[in-house]
């Protein structure tokens, strides 16, 4: 397991990677976002959450779930790449799930991604 952790734009993010060598077979993304980081309210958040989980629903292999608190948002993806349509995947904004050119997803190019992106690396 390889954890990263990033944040960007008033949004806390980690990520987890699981992998058997170079083959990423689970990811799982955690994003902590406070209202006033982003100068939004929880009632705005939770309409814009709303939106976006809707583009999730009735995707293999993937889950997010949401959830409020007074002052943040949690919400969690977690990606089964054994099990994900990366066809319907293509269709979340800001997802990289073209594995059109390969026959898993690398490791280490998701590292390279990350690490292009500004995350750092925990453990």
């Amino acid at each position: 397991m390889t954890l990263y952790s990033l944040t960007k734009n008033g949004i806390r993010t980690s990520i987890l990677l699981i992998s058997v060598k170079d083959v990423l077979i689970k990811q799982i993304t955690t994003n902590k976002i406070i209202y006033k980081d982003i100068g939004t309210t929880r009632e705005k958040a939770e309409k814009i959450m709303t939106s976006l989980s809707e583009l999730y629903q009735n995707i293999a292999g993937i889950t997010q779930k949401v959830e409020y608190k007074d002052t943040y948002l949690i919400e969690t993806v977690a990606i089964d790449y054994a099990k994900l349509d990366f066809e319907a995947a293509k269709n979340i904004p800001n997802a990289n799930f073209d594995a059109s050119n390969s026959k898993y997803i690398s490791l280490k190019r998701t590292i390279e991604m990350l690490e292009a992106q500004g995350a750092k690396k925990i453990q």
